[in-house]
């Protein structure tokens, strides 16, 4: 552009030509989509993991307490425990994949009460068996993490009751029936014991998992067809482009051309 470039008669050229603005657009946004078929066709396979809260025994639950119960499953589902889980089980099947591919293949995310599982991989069959595997490691540290919560609420019973009998014998000096034939030392070890012993801790330090229920409600799917990788954010990107490469085209006067030419 020349010096004495004019915002006026730009704007007035963009007015005359937007047709030309258009087509460049357009023909932007038709090379950003071509660009992203261009790459190896990728597909997903999808699982749906449903949380089930049974309200029959719980106290009513603010939003925040549920969504802390639902983050909790999330967290066990793509924890690191159940990744390696499902990396190791890949790696027996023979499956031709490196660690890093498979974890990269793995997403992970919510709906509502629902945990979507997504292995996207470039054969269709394999990414449902990877996610078959994700979600059968998924379901069986739900169900751990479950079994986890109660024993760890029949300890805390426990050990309630054994630090009551330890009170009784020490500040009454009359232990009660249960407590007659235990003396100090017997009791206070036991309750090391327990505190101590890793199957006594409580999952994800919420009672709440107890009374929380698992279900895969949909089954790895079989990708019928790729997924369009980042398609739409190609053609945008294509699109943007184009404006701009419209726009510095109508910037350039007539004159200023046929100079170059000439020159």
């Amino acid at each position: 552009m020349n010096e004495d470039f004019s915002p006026s008669d730009y704007f007035l050229r963009v007015l005359h030509f937007w047709w030309v603005i258009a087509l460049v657009m357009i023909a932007g946004g038709i090379a950003g989509v071509m660009v992203a078929r261009a790459h190896r066709p990728v597909y997903e396979s999808k699982a749906i993991i449903n949380t089930i809260l049974d309200y029959s025994n719980l106290e009513k639950l603010d939003d925040y307490e549920s969504d802390q119960i639902y983050l909790a499953v999330g967290e066990i589902i793509g924890s690191a425990g159940v990744k390696d889980a499902v990396v190791q089980k890949a790696l027996q099947e023979q499956l031709p994949f490196t660690q890093t591919q498979i974890l990269d293949s793995l997403s992970l995310d919510r709906v509502d009460t629902r945990w979507a599982l997504r292995v996207r991989l470039d054969d269709p069959q394999q990414a449902q068996q990877v996610n078959q595997l994700w979600a059968d490691a998924a379901m069986q540290a739900l169900d751990q993490m479950k079994i986890d919560a109660v024993t760890g609420y029949a300890s805390q019973q426990y050990v309630h009751s054994l630090v009551t009998c330890l009170q009784q014998t020490v500040i009454l000096e009359s232990g009660s029936s249960e407590c007659e034939s235990r003396d100090f030392a017997s009791i206070q070890q036991e309750i090391n014991s327990i505190v101590t012993d890793p199957s006594s801790q409580i999952a994800s330090g919420s009672l709440l998992v107890s009374h929380a229920s698992f279900e895969l409600t949909q089954t790895p799917s079989l990708p019928g067809k790729p997924v369009l990788f980042a398609q739409n954010l190609s053609g945008l990107a294509g699109v943007l482009l184009g404006l701009i490469a419209g726009l510095i085209l109508l910037a350039i006067k007539p004159r200023e051309v046929s100079q170059q030419k000439a020159a």
